[in-house]
């Protein structure tokens, strides 16, 4: 061998100069096929924890270090998240707590406002059936005190004298009547100023007898032409204007009664009474009257739209609580 030729040493291929050359083992090999055939995304994690199998000591030890640094810092993150997230839950489950309780507070209230509103609607339905019989009653009193009356109009204001007049304008109508019968307790013009326009006042004789105001009334409705010097009228029973009003909603009921020439009369306290193939029938509103007249037959049922239900009023309608009650824990 000659001197350049010890000179030149062959350096292995791969060798890094300065490091001693090592074989590669099996495991190695496999950790190598591993490596490729797993996924190429490894998690940062396991490349800081895991260092390379031929680093050196050094490195080794420095890996070693900071996997211990993370697991620490991982286990002091786990440890503060868990004590807010248990404030968080805690603090949530007593708001939770605080509105169920008032809820129910709420709900308390609520059922007693039902409750109340209930009785008072019965109360009021109480007060109205008593109010509407008080009103009945004195409707029917003032009628009493009236049923001696008689209301004549349509004479003028020039026929003044009406102590000397009435009895002499009464005694036309009914002939054979006697002065005793015809005794007035008193006889005047509607109370009132008269406005500018306006026909004369009624005047109002209150009989003594009550068979004489009788006799007159049937006297008046039998004579078609009512006249006294020279001036026509008419002769209506004085009543409470409560009871005229009636009267007046009654139009619609006494114009097919009188259409069929079915006969009625007036009853108190306040109704319409008739008599249909000898049977007595009576109404006190003029709903009731049509209702009662349709039934009979006596005239065409009103066509209805459909979904007319009538709407019950607020009296009429129960409150009752939209929930139940519900233990709490």
């Amino acid at each position: 061998m000659t001197r350049g030729s010890k000179a030149k040493k062959v350096q292995p291929q791969g060798k890094i100069p300065g490091t001693p050359h090592r074989r590669p083992t099996s495991s190695h090999n496999d950790n190598m096929a591993d490596g490729a055939n797993s996924s190429p995304t490894a998690s940062p994690q396991s490349e800081q924890e895991s260092p390379p199998a031929d680093s050196d000591p050094e490195t080794q030890l420095q890996y070693s270090g900071d996997s211990i640094l993370i697991s620490k810092f991982k286990r002091l993150l786990q440890t503060e998240l868990n004590t807010v997230a248990a404030k968080i839950t805690d603090h949530v489950t007593q708001e939770i707590r605080d509105l169920g309780q008032r809820t129910a507070a709420i709900e308390d209230k609520v059922d007693d406002l039902i409750s109340k509103t209930a009785e008072h609607d019965i109360q009021l339905a109480q007060l109205k059936r008593q109010l509407t019989d008080m009103q009945d009653n004195l409707e029917d009193q003032e009628n009493r005190s009236r049923r001696n009356n008689i209301r004549i109009r349509g004479l003028p204001d020039v026929i003044q004298n009406l102590q000397e007049e009435i009895p002499q304008l009464l005694k036309s109508i009914v002939p054979d009547i006697t002065d005793s019968q015809l005794l007035m307790d008193r006889v005047h013009r509607a109370l009132g100023p008269r406005r500018e326009g306006a026909p004369p006042k009624d005047i109002i004789a209150r009989l003594h007898y009550y068979s004489t105001k009788e006799a007159i009334m049937s006297a008046s409705r039998a004579t078609s032409h009512l006249e006294y010097k020279g001036h026509q009228y008419s002769i209506y029973a004085d009543l409470a204007a409560l009871t005229i009003q009636k009267r007046k909603l009654m139009k619609p009921v006494l114009t097919i009664l009188t259409s069929h020439r079915i006969r009625y009369r007036w009853g108190y306290p306040f109704k319409l009474t008739f008599m249909f193939q000898n049977r007595p029938y009576s109404a006190t509103t003029a709903q009731e009257g049509l209702e009662l007249l349709t039934r009979l037959k006596l005239q065409q049922p009103t066509p209805t739209t459909p979904n007319t239900t009538p709407r019950k009023s607020s009296s009429e309608r129960s409150i009752s609580p939209l929930w139940r009650k519900s233990p709490m824990a």
